[in-house]
């Protein structure tokens, strides 16, 4: 094998590599062996994994905010002029299908979201949380309707209730959604598939006169209050994921919106990794991220 081949052979590992710490979000080695692959294949003046390696090196720099070195690393392979009406946005991102279009793939992929779900811990939490889906004067209006009147935060919504159940780090391990007006006990299936796994912790809403799950905590009023991390959670799915007031009109839509906000609240609250304050405490926060 010559020299060239063996370089080659050199720079496609370092390839691969780069792809699997990608997949990892391991950013920074990721970046170190497509930097390292990039600067490879240039010299063997292959055009062909010039441009995977370009394409490769420009997604890592996506993920960590570089845009500006994106667009340097893509801006000389994309071509000076586009034709009228055909211009990505921005210039250096592909084009996006149509918005309707976007949202069935969003449906159909709902599955996906899966793989983000967090590993139980020994304690975790569990909450609901309103979700408007139709202004209350305009509830009864339409046969498709798919929300129902129900109580959250002290009012009255016409919309979905969310069940959210968080390991002790505070992301989140499991889901499920119904209607505004069921009972929080409608969703003991959620609690009782983590039995062998957590003691979930929740407040008297939760409780059922037919009986709790066996790994079900009812914890009074002012105790546990580590039970909070649910409350900042769905604090940022309201202010930053802006959750709390939506418009699907059929479950399938609304499911798919709900799966892929919760995978990306455990992507982006882990962003810098989680860093315990010197009590062990986990500051959650995506406030960076706020639109």
């Amino acid at each position: 094998m010559d020299e060239s081949q063996n370089l080659e052979s050199l720079a496609r590992l370092h390839l691969i590599y780069g792809h699997i710490f990608a997949g990892l979000l391991a950013l920074t080695e990721a970046r170190q062996h497509f930097e390292t692959g990039l600067a490879q294949v240039r010299a063997l003046g292959s055009g062909l994994l010039i441009l995977g390696a370009t394409a490769g090196l420009a997604s890592v720099a996506i993920l960590q905010n570089d845009l500006a070195g994106a667009q340097a690393l893509l801006a000389p392979l994309l071509p000076s002029e586009y034709p009228e009406g055909q211009e990505p946005f921005p210039l250096w991102f592909p084009k996006l299908p149509e918005r309707t279009r976007l949202f069935r793939r969003f449906k159909a992929h709902r599955a996906w979201t899966d793989r983000f779900l967090a590993e139980p811990t020994v304690l975790g939490v569990v909450d609901s949380y309103g979700v408007e889906l139709l202004h209350p004067r305009r509830e009864g209006r339409s046969d498709k309707q798919i929300g129902k009147k129900g109580y959250s935060n002290r009012r009255w919504i016409v919309g979905s209730k969310v069940c959210c159940l968080l390991n002790q780090k505070g992301l989140v391990c499991g889901w499920a959604c119904a209607t505004a007006n069921v009972h929080d006990a409608l969703f003991h299936p959620l609690i009782q598939s983590f039995e062998d796994h957590m003691i979930v912790l929740a407040d008297h809403g939760f409780h059922s006169k037919q009986g709790n799950p066996k790994n079900l905590k009812v914890c009074q009023s002012k105790t546990w209050n580590v039970r909070m991390i649910v409350e900042t959670m769905l604090s940022m799915l309201t202010t930053v994921c802006l959750f709390k007031r939506v418009a699907h009109r059929t479950w399938e839509y609304f499911n798919a919106r709900l799966a892929f906000t919760m995978a990306v609240f455990n992507l982006l609250v882990q962003w810098h990794g989680l860093q315990p304050d010197p009590r062990g405490f986990i500051h959650l926060s995506i406030a960076e991220f706020s639109l």
